[in-house]
This record gives C-alpha cells, sequence and structure tokens, in this order.
C-alpha cells in the first residue's frame, strides 16, 4: 500500500474508533472491513495516534491481535506498553506484559526509539 493509500486507511481506522465506543462490542464489526488490510505499520500508525486514548488504543490492539494470520511484533507490544506507561495504567501493563510470546519478550522495549 503506497503512502498515500495507508495515510487515508489510517484515518478511515481513526474516524471509526472515533464513533464506537472502546467497550462496545460493536467495535469488532465496524473494524471489520479493515482486516484485509491491517499489517504492522498501520497498526502502529494506528496506536500512535490514539496514544493519548489508552483505552481506544487497547480495544484496538485487542482486536488487530485476533486477526487471522497476524501476530504482534514486538514493536506493536512497544508501542502498546508504552501508551499504557505514559497514562500510568500499571495493572493494564503487567496483564499485557504477561500475554506477550516468550520469544518476543527479549525485544520488546519500554520507550520509544
Amino acid at each position: 500500500m503506497s503512502d498515500r493509500r495507508t495515510d487515508v486507511y489510517v484515518n478511515e481506522v481513526l474516524k471509526v474508533l472515533k464513533s464506537t465506543n472502546a467497550d462496545n462490542a460493536d467495535l469488532r464489526g465496524a473494524l471489520r472491513r479493515f482486516a484485509v488490510h491491517m499489517d504492522d505499520d498501520i497498526i502502529l500508525m494506528v496506536l500512535q495516534k490514539q496514544r493519548s486514548n489508552w483505552q481506544v488504543a487497547l480495544a484496538f490492539f485487542n482486536w488487530a491481535a485476533t486477526l487471522p494470520g497476524y501476530a504482534h511484533g514486538s514493536r506493536a507490544y512497544t508501542k502498546m506498553l508504552d501508551i499504557l506507561g505514559r497514562m500510568k495504567k500499571v495493572k493494564h501493563m503487567r496483564q499485557l506484559f504477561d500475554e506477550i510470546p516468550e520469544e518476543r519478550r527479549l525485544v520488546v522495549m519500554t520507550h520509544d526509539e
């Protein structure tokens, strides 16, 4: 996907996230149409744009984790841990860290590069 198309795509995802409650069961349905083109770069861009709204960021992160054929990489885990840390959500950070696959824990950093 070209940079321009990626930006448009990310903005469409952000519109859905803005219009849907993070706790709402409809979030999965509303995001379903984006599943086909989802990749690490798009996920990171969406998380970066939602960094001050940890609940929406976490709901999106958890949704992305359920996508067939996709597994969060160390950059996505690092970004989500950073968001939770900045919002002082230590309980959620611990829970997320415990969910990181063992082989990825060594490369997850808890700060921006």
